[in-house]
């Protein structure tokens, strides 16, 4: 697949976290994580195999080689890379 423009697909990524000895299963918690698997050939704040933070409510769900993905329209809805 090869993405057009500023467009941008991450994997999220899943990470179980211990708070106070108590872990937080990733379904109680909100997804805005995930590694750049493949990006537009516009973008230029970003590359492949980069961590990012996401804005919540954004971008498109989809399946990419067997992985839980989003598509972001553009590299403007990345907050920070990590």
């Amino acid at each position: 697949m090869r993405l057009l423009n500023k467009r941008v697909l991450l994997e999220f990524i899943e990470k179980e976290t211990v708070n106070n000895g108590i872990i937080i299963p990733n379904s109680e918690k909100k997804k805005n994580t995930g590694k750049v698997l493949l990006i537009g050939e516009k973008v230029k704040a970003v590359s492949v195999g980069d961590t990012v933070k996401f804005h919540q409510n954004t971008g498109m769900k989809m399946t990419y080689q067997n992985k839980s993905c989003l598509l972001l329209a553009a590299e403007e809805e990345i907050i920070a890379i990590l």
